[in-house]
């Protein structure tokens, strides 16, 4: 999901005039060092609608690793969540050449971690 879109979404959250959006970004370095929480958490502020957001980070990680590891879906079941933005790993999809064939980095782990991670997510009651 692009950060406008984000933004959209959790902007009409903050307007139905019930408690400031909870946001969860789960993700890796692409997250982490462009700090999108603090951006997310920034823009609402100066538009007069508090956001509070936490990240769960691992350099280099895709979806497939974070839902491995577990601490990102242990979050989300800890709950109070109102949106999750699960960002994946850059290198899906891009065209490589291995052995000198040229091949692209299936995303069968992608589509099967999002959904396990979608699952959870409208479990608690979140969107995604």
């Amino acid at each position: 999901m692009r950060l406008w879109n984000v933004l959209v979404a959790v902007s009409g959250a903050a307007c139905a005039g019930s408690a400031p959006p909870k946001v969860l970004f789960i993700g890796n370095s692409y997250t982490y060092f462009n700090n999108l929480p603090a951006m997310v958490s920034a823009l609402g502020r100066g538009d007069g609608r508090p956001i509070q957001t936490a990240m769960i980070v691992r350099g280099g990680a895709t979806l497939d690793d974070h839902w491995k590891g577990d601490s990102a879906a242990a979050a989300i079941r800890r709950g109070g969540w109102t949106h999750v933005v699960l960002q994946e790993q850059s290198q899906l999809g891009n065209y490589v050449v291995i052995n000198g064939a040229p091949a692209i980095f299936d995303d069968g782990g992608f589509v099967a971690a999002a959904g396990r991670f979608d699952a959870i997510i409208r479990q608690g009651g979140a969107k995604t």
